[in-house]
């Protein structure tokens, strides 16, 4: 059988300024916010290698990615500059990967807390965390009653060394769904219980739904790469 002479694979062209523009639209939105990046999952298929040098380019400075892995590609990306949060937190296995490349974990649950705490006593200038607090999204997070915990195990807050806290938005891309104003409502609520520190809760839709969502940092993904976010992105 004689094969045809070009590929049938299908070949995905990614626009990365675009990608650069779509982050400064975003970041025109916020002004008085800082503008982190969603690169998680590959930076949602694109190639996080391509798109997180392109947007280190045009000034971000603050990344999420899933996995230590994807964090330590991104950190050979764009050097040693530059804040990589890791969404899936702290584990064993990835212990060398998140203090060789000085990548950041999020902090989800009391046993990731108590782990990382370990882990930081033990080396010289740990990296610093956030904490995610769980506020309806039901993914990843501390629930209230370790909010309360952590918040009342003052040494154990301060062994972490967090520099955010965050919660998600379950339902930000239906700008009135009630949701949305009942997670805004806990996230103050329980962020509050914790030692003063800045706040990000918006992802791409949430930034739609107005400065009260915007707190100190947000962290738009999809929007980043031209997907639809929100059902009124006007």
């Amino acid at each position: 059988m004689t094969l045809p002479p070009y590929s049938t694979r299908p070949t995905l062209r990614v626009d990365l300024a675009q990608v650069k523009a779509n982050y400064e639209a975003l970041k025109a939105l916020t002004p008085r916010a800082k503008v982190a990046a969603s690169v998680k999952a590959d930076a949602y298929g694109l190639g996080v290698e391509a798109v997180g040098r392109a947007l280190y380019g045009t000034g971000c400075r603050i990344f999420f990615v899933a996995t230590a892995g994807e964090g330590k590609m991104l950190r050979d990306a764009i050097g040693p500059n530059g804040a990589i949060y890791v969404l899936n937190g702290p584990a064993p296995r990835d212990k060398g990967t998140l203090l060789g490349a000085k990548l950041k974990p999020v902090i989800s649950s009391m046993d990731q807390a108590r782990y990382w705490a370990e882990v930081s006593r033990e080396v010289n200038d740990p990296p610093y965390t956030a904490i995610h607090i769980d506020t309806g999204m039901n993914r990843l997070g501390l629930s209230e009653l370790e909010v309360k915990a952590l918040a009342h195990e003052k040494d154990l807050f301060r062994a972490i060394k967090p520099d955010w806290v965050m919660s998600h938005l379950a339902c930000s891309s239906i700008t009135d769904h009630p949701m949305n104003a009942q997670q805004l409502v806990s996230f103050k609520r329980l962020a509050a219980a914790l030692p003063e520190t800045p706040l990000s809760l918006a992802n791409t839709a949430g930034i739609y739904l107005g400065k009260n969502y915007h707190f100190q940092m947000v962290r738009p993904g999809i929007g980043l790469y031209g997907g639809k976010a929100t059902d009124r992105p006007d």
